[in-house]
Formats: structure tokens, C-alpha cells, sequence
């Protein structure tokens, strides 16, 4: 179950990635803001999942709160509202 929602996760980003409005984006119909909103929502919600749904996996627990610990710090280490050109 982890793994295929890790998968997921990842397909999930790599779309938002293409999809955005940045250097990295090729159809950029995303608002950078939003991706960064966006990202902010998914590290919350890594943690959440961690924390309840995998809370007897070890394993798991500790894989998604350091996934969402990683998300978070991109966010906060991102500029989402500098103009990208």
C-alpha cells in the first residue's frame, strides 16, 4: 500500500511540476503560488497520513514524516511569489 501511494505521489508531482508555470514547466498553466500552496497542503497531509494511517508500520511512519518533513522545508526554502520570467 505505501509504495503504490508513494507512486501515485510521485506521478502526482511530476504533472503538477510540468504543469507550472515556471522554468522547469513545459505547458505552465499553474500559477507558481499555487504550486508552492499546493506543496504546503501535501507535506501537511504526508504528516497527517503518517501519523494515522501507517502508525503500526514502523517503517512507513517514519518514511512519510521525513518525506513530509522535506516537503516542507522546499516550501519554506522556495520563493513562490518572485516573478519567473
Amino acid at each position: 500500500v505505501a509504495s503504490t501511494f508513494v507512486y501515485v505521489l510521485a506521478i502526482v508531482h511530476l504533472m503538477l511540476t510540468i504543469c507550472t508555470n515556471f522554468g522547469g514547466g513545459l505547458f505552465k498553466v499553474i500559477p507558481f503560488r499555487i504550486h508552492g500552496i499546493i506543496e504546503f497542503f501535501v507535506s501537511v497531509g504526508l504528516a497527517i497520513v503518517a501519523y494515522t494511517y501507517f502508525k503500526n508500520n514502523n517503517t512507513d511512519r517514519i518514511f512519510f514524516t521525513a518525506l513530509s518533513v522535506v516537503i516542507l522545508l522546499v516550501f519554506l526554502l522556495s520563493d513562490y511569489k518572485k516573478a519567473i520570467k
